[in-house]
C-alpha cells in the first residue's frame, strides 16, 4: 500500500503541473476539492467534540497547503525541484512536534533533520529554482502547512479516514473558490474551455491523489 501511494503521488506532481498550466493554481485547488466534496458527501457528518480539530486540519491540509503548493508549482520551471522541496514536510514535522507536542528529539533525529535539509539543498536548489525563488518559498510554506496538519491528524481520535477526507474537501473547495475570485483572473474563461489533459488532471488529483492516496 505504501509503495502504491508513493507511485500515485509521483504521478500527482505531473498531473498537477498540467492542471496549473491550464487553470490558475488556486482555482485548480477548488476544482480538485470540489470534485472530492461531491464524491465524499455520503461520508460527511458532524463529529461531536472534535469539529474544531477537524476544521483546523481541513483548513491547513486543504486550501492552505495546496493553494501554496500549486501557486509555487505554477511559478517553478523545474517540476523535479518541487517534488524534492515538498519533502521538507518530514523534518518540519519533527521540529513542530518538538516545540508543540514536546516530543523528545535525540541526536539521531537531529542528525537526520540536518541531513534532510542538506539533501533538499543539494537535490532541489538547481539554477532553475533561483530563477523563480518565490515559487520555491511557496512550496516550502506549503510543506510546513501540511506538517502542522499531519501532527493534528496524529492526535485526532475516533474520526474515520473517509469522514476526514470529506471535511477537508468541503472546507477547502469554497474557501479556494473565494480566494481564487479575489486574487486570480481568467479562471472562468479557462473553465469554459478545458482540454482533456486538464480534465484528467482534476480527476486524477481528486480521485487517485486525495481519496486513494491521502486516504490510504
Amino acid at each position: 500500500m505504501a509503495l502504491g501511494i508513493a507511485l500515485i503521488w509521483g504521478f500527482t506532481f505531473v498531473s498537477a503541473k498540467v492542471g496549473v498550466s491550464h487553470f490558475p493554481p488556486i482555482f485548480f485547488t477548488f476544482l480538485r476539492f470540489g470534485t472530492v466534496a461531491v464524491l465524499m458527501l455520503p461520508w460527511l457528518k458532524i463529529m461531536p467534540g472534535r469539529m474544531r480539530e477537524v476544521l483546523t486540519i481541513a483548513l491547513f491540509a486543504g486550501v492552505v497547503h495546496f493553494g501554496l503548493l500549486y501557486s509555487g508549482m505554477s511559478l517553478s520551471p523545474n517540476l523535479s525541484s518541487v517534488a524534492v522541496l515538498i519533502q521538507m514536510g518530514a523534518p518540519f514535522s519533527v521540529i513542530v512536534a518538538y516545540f508543540w507536542l514536546k516530543e523528545t528529539v535525540g541526536w539521531a533525529r537531529i542528525a537526520g533533520i540536518a541531513l534532510s535539509f542538506v539533501g533538499v539543498i543539494v537535490l532541489g536548489f538547481d539554477p532553475a529554482v533561483f530563477a523563480q525563488p518565490l515559487g520555491a518559498l511557496l512550496v516550502i510554506a506549503g510543506a510546513f502547512s501540511m506538517s502542522f496538519a499531519m501532527l493534528m491528524m496524529r492526535r485526532l481520535r475516533n474520526v474515520g479516514v473517509l469522514e476526514l477526507q470529506a471535511w477537508i474537501a468541503v472546507v477547502a473547495a469554497p474557501t479556494a473558490l473565494l480566494a481564487s475570485l479575489a486574487f486570480e483572473t481568467g479562471q472562468l474563461r479557462e473553465f469554459a474551455d478545458p482540454s482533456w489533459q486538464a480534465i484528467g488532471a482534476v480527476l486524477f488529483t481528486a480521485i487517485a491523489t486525495s481519496i486513494v492516496g491521502h486516504g490510504g
